[in-house]
């Protein structure tokens, strides 16, 4: 289940993880930081997030953001810093190796975007194509040459552990 602290009326939350790129999320309003809320539905030791970001006809922009994992949606625990991330239109952030906890919420903070050909903010308002949320088995699955996608955020009522490739885990 994907929220936002703040969204348009036509690209609402959920549009950002549907896993489709018709569909997106967009803030309401260039206000930063904004934020993107994920619950999972249930707890489990994150591996990695994928993000697809929301850029416009060659517009492209690079969002600068941290991550943060929770399982009470209270207390969160920074499990990214991408503050001063360059990358164009996608990201992928590994969470700590040791970091074995089962988180339930994910909140992603949005600090700032950027047009990379000027440097100044895009003229549009930021926004998202899709979450990605992978398990630490899945990582050690890709290994083994078995990579099993976990979850996707905006997949309604998925559980955290969910094998959208293979048919179940």
């Amino acid at each position: 289940v994907v929220t936002a602290q703040r969204s348009s009326a036509e690209h609402r939350p959920e549009q950002g993880g549907d896993g489709s790129y018709a569909t997106y999320w967009e803030s309401s309003d260039r206000t930063l930081p904004v934020s993107v809320n994920v619950d999972l539905t249930q707890g489990q030791p994150i591996g990695r997030v994928d993000i697809s970001w929301r850029g416009i006809g060659g517009s492209e922009a690079y969002y600068q953001y941290k991550l943060y994992g929770s399982i009470d949606n209270v207390t969160f625990t920074e499990l990214a810093d991408r503050s001063t991330n360059e990358d164009l239109g996608f990201t992928s952030d590994r969470v700590t190796p040791g970091d074995d906890t089962a988180y339930r919420y994910l909140r992603i903070v949005i600090s700032r975007f950027v047009n990379f050909t000027n440097g100044n903010a895009p003229g549009y308002n930021p926004g998202l194509y899709d979450i990605k949320v992978y398990g630490k088995a899945a990582m050690r699955a890709r290994t083994l040459g078995d990579a099993r996608h976990v979850a996707t955020a905006s997949y309604p009522g998925a559980p955290a552990i969910a094998d959208t490739q293979n048919g179940g885990l």
